[in-house]
């Protein structure tokens, strides 16, 4: 018998007025060559028939939860404490897992260092065909183990982790404190961030996940207003400032990815300020930007907002 067969998972997935399409992830669940799971479905509030769909469909399949319309995060952290296992696996309402992934997933995790594992992903229409390559994650064997992951997740743009591939140990995660319920945005970056403190993570260069297009109806955030992107950006600031805080343990280089990555948002935190008409608090995050060295370009974008936030400001109004 393959060992990894005998170990159990727990497959959590957060729901929120998905009655139309929570049972195509469910049944992504059911489809996989791996048997040895649990299903818990938790339902953040729905006002639709979520409830009374799963249950005619999938009965005493899966572990039904609902509660009162808290978040992501709370949804996600109900699963957890409802787990029977120590492996939890993620999967959002919108999204499928491909036939094989928790087969090709679970082997990786009877390395106990291994804190979290993670795979590749396309779009359901073929849009993106690499997600990985796409940000220069090229892992050269299917299977690479991250040593250290923090230098991983603070590069320089995206760090290519969904945490709908994720399969990470429950009692790390209740080292970290679970995802943090204060956030709306980012509270799964958060959650990674946290967790490369705590261990190696292993890479699967196979796309075992279909990510519903964000050119869709179904997601919850829309990423394409100022709002979003300050909120967004102010989530960053925080998880930086945390994880740099906590780098005085790790080298010289972790050091630099995460300083580079912090002055980049504390600009763009400035730069919104200034659009906002925010004058003196564009200047403090710009300054607080140059605090941190950053990089040619972004320290020309924190001086020119530092000098003159009111030209930043009156470009975004002609644009508008």
């Amino acid at each position: 018998m393959n060992v990894s067969s005998t170990v159990p998972v727990s497959v959590v997935i957060p729901t929120y007025n998905r009655a139309n399409i929570v049972s195509e992830a469910i049944d992504s669940v059911l489809a996989q060559t791996y048997k040895n799971y649990e299903i818990i479905v938790v339902d953040d509030g729905s006002e639709d028939d979520t409830k009374t769909v799963l249950k005619k469909k999938f009965g005493g399949q899966i572990k039904y939860i609902y509660q009162a319309k808290k978040g992501v995060s709370a949804a996600r952290n109900s699963g957890i404490r409802a787990a029977k296992y120590n492996l939890i696996a993620f999967l959002d309402s919108d999204d499928l897992w491909l036939s094989n992934k928790l087969e090709m997933q679970v082997p990786v995790m009877l390395d106990s260092n291994v804190v979290l594992s993670y795979t590749n992903w396309i779009y359901k229409d073929n849009s993106k065909t690499n997600a990985f390559s796409e940000i220069g994650l090229n892992p050269e064997q299917q299977v690479t183990i991250i040593e250290h992951p923090m230098n991983l997740v603070a590069q320089a743009g995206k760090m290519g982790i969904l945490i709908q591939t994720c399969i990470c140990r429950k009692e790390v995660l209740y080292r970290i404190g679970l995802f943090d319920e204060r956030m709306k945005i980012a509270e799964d970056t958060r959650a990674i961030y946290r967790l490369a403190m705590e261990g190696k993570f292993a890479a699967i260069s196979e796309s075992l996940l279909l990510r519903d297009p964000p050119s869709t109806d179904n997601h919850l955030t829309k990423a394409n207003s100022l709002e979003y992107l300050i909120k967004h950006t102010n989530a960053a600031v925080e998880i930086l400032m945390e994880s740099y805080a906590h780098s005085i343990k790790d080298n010289i280089y972790t050091q630099t990815l995460l300083r580079n990555k912090l002055s980049f948002f504390l600009s763009n935190q400035a730069k919104y300020c200034a659009q906002l008409g925010d004058f003196r608090l564009s200047r403090r995050k710009a300054l607080e930007s140059l605090a941190f060295l950053p990089r040619r370009k972004t320290a020309l974008k924190a001086l020119l907002t530092l000098i003159c936030p009111q030209a930043v400001y009156y470009f975004k109004k002609r644009r508008n």
